[in-house]
């Protein structure tokens, strides 16, 4: 089940969104593309299978959306299996730039680091799970 949320400043209104979990595979090459939910985009997604996941979190210090693997499998599995082995395998995420947390759905209360006086609060009107 994937959610996708937007939280917002209660002071300056600076809005950040987060979403995932999201399906992966890899290409011949070995480049990560995203697989599709809830059927593959392509062929290739379909005869690959599901490498693993991504999820487009929010790092507070970079103000900015990253996206980053939170699971990754050593053989491809299918739609059902790979949802099960999710716990297993995840893998803690860190922002690739500054190397701080990210944040998923905890970003709730977060400080604002646009206008530093606020904290992010959830727009329960853009929260969906699928």
């Amino acid at each position: 089940m994937a959610v996708f949320a937007t939280y917002e400043c209660d002071v300056c209104r600076h809005r950040v969104s987060i979403n995932g979990p999201h399906e992966f595979y890899r290409d011949s090459a070995g480049n990560r593309k995203h697989y599709g939910h809830p059927v593959p985009v392509s062929v290739e997604a379909k005869n690959a299978g599901i490498k693993g996941f991504y999820f487009n979190f929010y790092c507070p210090v970079c103000d900015a959306t990253k996206e980053a693997v939170i699971a990754e499998f050593k053989k491809p599995l299918d739609d059902i299996k790979c949802w099960k082995a999710l716990k297993k395998h995840f893998i803690e995420p860190f922002c690739d730039d500054c190397g701080g947390k990210l944040y998923d759905s905890t970003a709730e209360g977060l400080k604002c680091p646009r206008c530093e006086g606020g904290h992010l609060r959830r727009d329960r009107s853009m929260h969906v799970w699928t």
